[in-house]
């Protein structure tokens, strides 16, 4: 009998909680729809905010990107310029060394003919002197070749005379004495021909190293004036080498700063992109939780607020600055309080999902009592393993009745008490 009525008691307390979840179903169905019709309309808030800022980043990028194009032609036309300085320059002092290098050449063609002009004059005073003396040395040789053919003829004469005589006895000796005159006066003409050989090759060697010590000072005269003439080139060359360097060094620090201020640019453009697209996604799923009431009038209790204490201070607003925002009314607001309504909204989020953690824990707690209150039908009317094992009041097992498990006090849920005073008040309005 306690079995049944046990179990009647339990059916009907499943009837009243199915009830119950029917009841809450239906309302929960009529949030939803209500919460659907406001996804709509924010979503196209959504939209038309994307646009808006899209529109503004597409400005934003377009200007900047003129700004990018303006520098970059105005480092071209430097670039241009340089260019064109030092293509001057360089065709300035090409110019200047063929100049140089034709004037050097001009005197060194100078130079040569006068070389070749005195050596021709030497040559003819050579000459001359040359046919003087062997004039003078033909004539000497001719009074001596009578004056040694005189004497000649007289030994001939005496020769012949003791050659008759000697012949006889020295003809042998006579014979030899021949061949080594004929030898001898080979001799001496080989010896004079030789002896005229060494005297023109010593003129020829004096003169030749006369000639070489000219042509070697005149050649280091002239190499050391090319040498001065080339530090000179190349000391202005490195100058303009440095002056292009610092130059190009200046320009790619320039765009090496204007391409790190760009990429800085987009990293912020692209952070607060990022930043708004979050702030419209907490925007719309904030509006699915606001009321209608709160959807219309968001601040209502803020500004009935701001108005009393307005009337209270009565302060003037002369000293609000004009970078202020302004309030509902049309008023400017200071600037600590420019973050009040958002601070408002926040906390009211906050309160909002407290009421909802809480709400969500009741229901949950309500959901495990539910199962337990079935557990407990469905072991009431079936007989197994768990059930003789569990803990059962129905069941006695060895004369004993099982410890019923203790359930734990459910945790208070802490409320502001102000806070929701305020929100009574609101909603009442």
């Amino acid at each position: 009998l306690m079995r049944i009525a046990k179990v009647e008691e339990l059916i009907k307390e499943v009837e009243i909680l199915s009830q119950n979840h029917e009841r809450e179903v239906d309302r929960k169905d009529a949030i939803i729809q209500m919460l659907d019709r406001d996804l709509e309309e924010a979503d196209e808030q959504h939209q038309m905010g994307l646009r808006s800022h899209l529109m503004n980043v597409d400005a934003l990028i377009t200007l900047q990107r003129s700004r990018l194009l303006g520098m970059e032609s105005h480092f071209e036309r430097d670039l241009d310029m340089i260019e064109h300085e030092f293509r001057a320059e360089f065709e300035d002092m090409k110019s200047t060394h063929k100049r140089t290098a034709k004037e050097m050449r001009d005197v060194n063609e100078a130079i040569k003919d006068e070389i070749e002009r005195q050596e021709q004059d030497l040559r003819t005073d050579f000459e001359g002197l040359q046919a003087d003396y062997r004039g003078k040395h033909e004539e000497e040789k001719q009074v001596m070749k009578v004056t040694l053919e005189n004497a000649v003829n007289e030994f001939e004469r005496q020769l012949d005379n003791a050659y008759n005589t000697y012949y006889d006895s020295t003809k042998k000796q006579t014979e030899r004495y021949r061949e080594l005159q004929t030898q001898d006066q080979k001799d001496s003409r080989r010896i004079d021909s030789m002896q005229r050989k060494c005297a023109k090759l010593t003129e020829s060697l004096q003169h030749w190293r006369t000639k070489i010590s000219n042509n070697m000072k005149e050649a280091e005269a002239r190499n050391k004036a090319l040498k001065e003439e080339k530090d000179k080139v190349i000391g202005h060359y490195q100058e303009l080498k440095g002056r292009m360097n610092r130059v190009r060094e200046a320009e790619e620090k320039r765009l090496t700063e204007l391409t790190l201020n760009a990429r800085r640019t987009i990293d912020d453009l692209t952070s607060k992109l990022t930043m708004a697209e979050k702030i419209l996604k907490l925007g719309e799923l904030n509006r699915k939780l606001m009321t209608e009431r709160e959807k219309i009038l968001p601040f209502e209790h803020v500004q009935a607020a701001g108005g009393k204490t307005d009337q209270l201070q009565g302060a003037p607003h002369s000293s609000v600055s004009s970078a202020a925002s302004l309030g509902a009314d049309g008023n400017p607001v200071e600037q600590w309080e420019a973050l009040n309504n958002f601070f408002t909204r926040v906390n009211k989020i906050l309160l909002d999902k407290v009421a909802l953690d809480s709400e969500d824990e009741r229901l949950n707690n309500e959901n495990e009592r539910l199962r337990g209150l079935i557990k407990q039908f469905v072991d009431g009317i079936s007989v197994n393993d768990d059930v003789m094992n569990g803990a059962n009041s129905l069941v006695v097992v060895n004369d004993s009745l099982p410890h019923l498990p203790r359930k734990e006090a459910a945790k208070p849920t802490c409320v502001d008490g102000p806070r929701v005073i305020t929100l009574m008040n609101m909603q009442q309005r």
